[in-house]
């Protein structure tokens, strides 16, 4: 009887740790994502030049160009060695074409060619318009590409 006992308080305490370790970790990722976030400080509009559908999920990219604004590329690559959680966090996914870059979605189906985005990281808000309409705010956060390793 005591023999069980203790394995199943051994059990239960392992678990405990165990789920203690992968909040404090899925904690860390979140709070590290936010922080990422602020620190690239763009503020900038851009027009959408295509949409590309990864999967029947609306998943995608999103190719755009003509940046106004503030916006650093470079930024991105100084943050990643800050990285503790994420491995590799990207915002803004780099392309052979400079002149034309793409951001994840996860709702692509939405945008077409000509839609213009706004972001503002200090605000963690992406902002799609169609003409003066507003088509839909996500955050940026939402957008990130994440690479664990």
């Amino acid at each position: 009887m005591k023999k069980s006992t203790i394995i199943i308080i051994s059990i239960i305490i392992f678990l405990l740790l165990v789920f203690r370790t992968l909040h404090t970790y899925f904690d860390g990722i979140k709070d590290e994502k936010l922080s990422y976030v602020h620190k690239l400080n763009f503020k900038f509009s851009a027009k959408i030049d295509s949409v590309g559908l990864l999967n029947r999920r609306n998943v995608g990219k999103i190719f755009f160009h003509s940046v106004l604004g503030t916006f650093e590329e470079s930024v991105e690559d100084k943050l990643k060695d800050e990285l503790k959680y994420s491995g590799e966090l990207r915002f803004i996914l780099p392309n052979e074409n400079t002149i034309v870059m793409s951001i994840n979605t996860k709702t692509a189906d939405k945008y077409q060619t000509g839609d213009s985005i706004v972001v503002d990281t200090n605000d963690n808000k992406m902002t799609f318009y169609r003409g003066a309409k507003v088509i839909s705010e996500n955050k940026v956060t939402d957008a990130l590409a994440w690479r664990p390793f």
